[in-house]
């Protein structure tokens, strides 16, 4: 809202601002413009008014071609050799002669050779595989069951024994220990003067050949270097030595892994020389029966 005029202003204003008519100068120049004074609120400031300068000059800057010269290089010559000639190798030809066959005339005969196979052990019969076997080094264990008759000048027993042997079997050869006890096979004198059960035992280191190789049956004999001895249930112990000689029959079965054999047989036994003290005067025995052996 204006407020109450309190003064004059006397204010210069170009004419381009004020138009045609307006102040107290001519046209085109300044006027002299009278105006009063007003207050206002709140307060508005006016200042005269200045055009904004001038944009600056363009500068346009025209740069003229220019010519470049190079020097011309000419391209490298390359000279390039030629392939390698190719050889062409005829294949070979190969000329099969054609001959004509001279007739064969073939004969019917027949040539039996007669050899002894070499037998293991593993095939065969059960006579080749026992000679197979018989021909291997093998260790033999066994023993059996019989009788034995002790006989002297003052008296003669009989009495049941058992048997035990073991030793090496090369071929048709053997050796090896054997063993007959006869438990309580006789009565002595014992040192109370009555008399008492006493035990024979008889070990040897004996040899023996086994006859008929390619056979089942083997006669069997040998001979052997003994041991005697007596043990009366009442009394010491008393030793003496001897020989022996043995004969009997031996069968003798194949298996996968070694042999059995079955036999009989009948040993005589001699006593030579004993102690002072050996209780009976009985110096011959005679001892028979059966035995089974494992060999491997």
């Amino acid at each position: 809202m204006l407020g109450p005029l309190r003064s004059l202003s006397v204010w210069l204003v170009p004419a381009a601002l004020l138009g045609p008519g307006l102040g107290l100068s001519g046209a085109g120049g300044p006027r002299l413009c009278v105006a009063p004074l007003v207050e206002m609120d709140p307060p508005v400031i006016i200042r005269p008014y200045s055009p904004p300068p001038p944009p600056p000059p363009i500068r346009v800057v025209v740069v003229p071609p220019r010519v470049v010269v190079r020097p011309y290089v000419a391209p490298a010559i390359r000279f390039a050799q030629p392939p390698p000639p190719i050889r062409i190798v005829p294949a070979p030809v190969f000329v099969t002669p054609v001959r004509t066959p001279t007739p064969v005339v073939i004969e019917d005969r027949t040539t039996i050779i007669e050899q002894d196979p070499v037998d293991d052990g593993t095939e065969g019969t059960m006579d080749d595989r026992g000679a197979g076997l018989r021909a291997a080094r093998r260790v033999v264990v066994g023993g059996g069951y019989g009788g034995m008759i002790l006989s002297g000048d003052d008296s003669s027993s009989i009495g049941s024994s058992y048997r035990l042997h073991v030793g090496l079997a090369l071929r048709q050869a053997s050796v090896g220990l054997r063993l007959d006890l006869a438990p309580d096979a006789l009565e002595v004198p014992a040192d109370s003067g009555r008399p008492t059960s006493a035990s024979y035992m008889i070990s040897g280191l004996g040899f023996g050949y086994h006859f008929n190789p390619d056979g089942l049956l083997h006669p069997v004999m040998g001979a052997s270097v003994e041991l005697h001895s007596i043990d009366p249930d009442d009394g010491e112990t008393a030793v003496g030595f001897g020989v022996g000689g043995r004969a009997g029959l031996e069968m003798e079965y194949p298996l996968d892994f070694g042999s059995l054999g079955v036999g009989l047989d009948l040993t005589a036994h001699r006593r030579l020389i004993s102690d002072d003290d050996f209780p009976t005067r009985i110096a011959t025995a005679l001892a028979f029966g059966g035995y089974v052996d494992y060999r491997f």
